[in-house]
């Protein structure tokens, strides 16, 4: 018989299609709702996107799209009713609900826990679970705890979403026992349509597209989607890639954050990634977000905002370096510390909320041309 847990409750899959819900937190509430809709067969769910990139608005999906996703995921991973899920993102996101939903479907064991930092913090030592989904900032957080890294290492595989993996990060989890892929998807996708394996003796060069899903791009290399868990029309992203064999893929970045500054077009991602290698080399972990301002005579100039660490940077070294590895006219025009960078709720860097804060402080940040 199959279970959920969820604060102290073990419940199984028959009990939750009974159970009369109301008297639970919000987040209780909300998880077993899902859940108990789910084992009663209905058809379609609302969900909210991240709100990453524009304002948040709710998706309608339907229940087969949904199943298509999860049966890719638990034949992907091979999951079935031996394995134990960690369920630790919030089911009003489609991260946290697919997850649920491949627990549900591979009927499986399921743990369910609000969000937090560290999702193995409070887990005895003796605690395993064979699959998890988390962000960035949780895998670092849990690899930096001795306990908390000796229970993640019993998992055989774990998904990593909702941001890019940085370069110092990559190095520390390279020897991990579990395998580590960096996923590749969106609400409008039911979550992942594309995995690549990011440690191990032989990490994966590019994205590599699930079971069903076909690939292309349209004129402005932009990826577009097809498969069941698009209800076989075709999706067209706001992601350049470049695409290789039809089912293989590089993220470049989103077409919104190209820029067009006097003429010259930037890659704000590009910039971010070579900002970060350098932090990490010059021994900073401030973490870098590239933005567009408006400029009177480019019409719009790049700046580099870097979260505020205790550590000491050497600035004028990191701009140098910088520009050396940028392409000419890529080098941004303002930097900004910036004591936090503002995430949304599903802990993307929330450029929206990172831009009115530059405008609204910019004579309090501190500055440097």
């Amino acid at each position: 018989m199959s279970y959920l847990n969820i604060n102290n409750k073990r419940l199984s899959f028959e009990e939750l299609k009974k159970l009369p819900l109301g008297a639970e937190s919000d987040f209780e509430t909300k998880t077993l709702k899902y859940c108990k809709n789910w084992l009663l067969g209905k058809k379609e769910f609302e969900i909210s996107t991240s709100g990453s990139t524009g304002t948040p608005k709710i998706i309608k999906l339907q229940r087969a799209q949904m199943e298509a996703s999860a049966h890719m995921t638990i034949q992907t991973f091979g999951l079935d009713a031996n394995d134990h899920l960690l369920v630790n993102l919030h089911p009003s996101f489609i991260a946290g609900l697919m997850m649920l939903v491949r627990g549900l479907e591979s009927r499986a064991e399921i743990t369910v826990i609000e969000p937090t930092a560290n999702p193995l913090e409070n887990f005895s030592p003796e605690a395993s679970f064979s699959f998890l989904a988390l962000v960035p900032m949780q895998l670092q957080n849990i690899i930096s705890n001795p306990q908390t890294k000796t229970i993640f290492e019993k998992a055989k595989a774990a998904i990593i979403g909702g941001a890019a993996v940085g370069s110092s990060l990559m190095k520390e989890i390279k020897n991990l026992k579990p395998a580590l892929y960096s996923t590749y998807g969106m609400t409008e996708t039911v979550t992942h349509i594309a995995i690549k394996r990011i440690n191990g003796t032989q990490p994966d060069q590019y994205f590599q597209a699930l079971p069903g899903i076909q690939l292309s791009q349209d004129k402005e290399s932009c990826l577009c989607i097809k498969g069941k868990v698009t209800s076989g029309e075709t999706i067209v992203t706001n992601d350049v890639v470049e695409l290789f064999e039809g089912t293989k893929f590089n993220w470049t970045g989103r077409r919104d954050n190209i820029i067009n500054s006097g003429g010259i077009k930037i890659q704000l991602e590009k910039v971010e990634a070579e900002a970060e290698s350098i932090l990490a080399k010059l021994g900073y972990e401030g973490k870098p977000v590239a933005l567009a301002m408006p400029d009177e005579k480019l019409g719009e100039k790049l700046v580099l905002a870097i979260e505020q660490k205790k550590e000491a940077l050497d600035l004028e070294q990191f701009k140098t370096q910088l520009k050396e590895a940028l392409p000419s006219y890529h080098s941004p025009k303002e930097y900004f510390f910036v004591d936090q960078i503002p995430l949304t709720p599903t802990q993307k860097v929330d450029r929206i909320g990172l831009r009115k804060t530059l405008r609204k402080n910019r004579q309090q940040l501190n500055r440097f041309g």
